[in-house]
């Protein structure tokens, strides 16, 4: 499903990147909960904290992380662009896992796994625990 900011309209497309349908509804919003509260309720449902696009300057949280938030945060998503400059403008995600993703929103632009995670069985559990720091 890609998002197509126009009017929340969603375009459905197969496994070829064929566009297949559309789906009328907004997939994202605004929430009245600031950071903090945020990762203490993904804690205290015994969630995973990882802060998607972190390195691009849209919609980032870069920013407004600070000292108090890093304790619950469980690793960085970043996108193919990454490099490690970002780390010495940004020192507080150093000690944070980094994940990095392709941010492919066409079939032919995903690119090569570049992270694995081990698990000790093929749980969703184990998965979780995996990521968890």
């Amino acid at each position: 499903i890609l998002n197509n900011q126009s009017d929340c309209e969603q375009v459905l497309m197969d496994v070829y990147d064929i566009e297949v349908g559309q789906y009328q509804k907004k997939l994202s919003g605004d929430v009245s909960l600031n950071l903090l509260e945020v990762l203490m309720l993904i804690k205290k449902y015994k969630g995973v904290a990882i802060l998607a696009h972190i390195n691009k300057d849209s919609y980032s949280l870069k920013k407004v992380v600070t000292d108090k938030h890093i304790q619950f945060i469980d690793g960085i998503e970043v996108t193919s662009t990454f490099d490690e400059t970002f780390l010495n403008e940004y020192p507080l995600f150093k000690e944070i896992p980094i994940y990095r993703n392709s941010d492919a929103h066409t079939i032919t632009n995903i690119s090569r796994r570049v992270n694995f995670i081990e698990l000790d069985e093929l749980t969703i559990e184990s998965f979780l625990k995996g990521l968890r720091r």
